[in-house]
């Protein structure tokens, strides 16, 4: 299948070149598709978060045991999961699903 065979390109990139900066659009297209990746039920049960500051990502590269690609790549991206889904979460999810769907 096509599919196995794109997950065994896959690899966890370990060095950054720093000179190199995502532009907006490859981060849109980045964020666009982080949007639209399937969860479960669909509610999307966290916040995504883009860390281009390089003051806060080196504060983010001590809690990520000094590794560099966290100030070596140009953005960092932060997932916050919400672990304490909530009715008024879901009620939210309903009503924004319609307003889109009409």
């Amino acid at each position: 299948m096509e599919i196995l065979k794109k997950l065994e390109w896959r690899y966890a990139t370990k060095r950054f070149d720093s000179d190199k900066k995502l532009n907006d659009h490859q981060l849109d297209l980045l964020v666009n598709a982080v949007n639209l990746a399937p969860t479960s039920y669909g509610l999307q049960p966290f916040e995504l978060f883009v860390v281009k500051s390089s003051s806060v990502r080196e504060e983010l590269k001590v809690a990520a045991n000094g590794q560099s690609q966290v100030t070596d790549a140009s953005h960092v991206l932060v997932f916050a999961v919400n672990k304490d889904l909530s009715e008024k979460h879901i009620e939210a999810f309903v009503e924004r699903t319609a307003r889109q769907r009409g």
